[in-house]
């Protein structure tokens, strides 16, 4: 059974995480109104950082979204002019979404005022703590991962 110490350092330690998952929230808001562009669009944007093409159901396990609510901001996003949609030939089930030529530009400027957002942080810090912070979130991360799949 913990302590009243051990509990009172658990309490505070969940309102760390809630503390920062709200502030991120808040701050990837602020984001993409600059951007003109929703949260939800920019997540969904965030996944052509790393690739040019990917199926709906791929940004469904990626995003935790229903494939409504993924077919909702894809359409969002093609009336922007930012994607499109191909239906797979092999097997017509399958939808995938590109980014248009368009929206290149546009997404590669978004993903590099991000990583500046990120590295202006880091530059407040030492390397010893940058470092320590970094293998402090993997570490949270990966547990709660965990939690999750249980």
């Amino acid at each position: 059974m913990p302590n009243k110490s051990e509990l009172k350092e658990a309490e505070h330690f969940a309102e760390l995480i809630c503390d920062l998952t709200r502030t991120c929230n808040i701050s990837e808001e602020y984001f993409a109104t600059s951007f003109n562009i929703t949260p939800a669009e920019f997540r969904l944007l965030k996944i052509f950082f790393f690739t040019e093409t990917i199926s709906i159901k791929e940004l469904c396990a990626k995003l935790n979204l229903t494939p409504g609510r993924i077919t909702q901001i894809i359409t969002k996003l093609e009336t922007k002019k930012f994607v499109t949609r191909t239906i797979d030939k092999a097997d017509k089930r399958n939808i995938f979404v590109s980014l248009t030529p368009k929206s290149k530009p546009f997404v590669s400027n978004l993903y590099q005022s991000h990583i500046n957002i990120n590295l202006n942080l880091l530059k407040q810090l030492d390397l010893d703590k940058r470092e320590a912070i970094a293998h402090l979130l993997e570490i949270l991360i990966e547990d709660l991962k965990k939690r999750i799949s249980r």
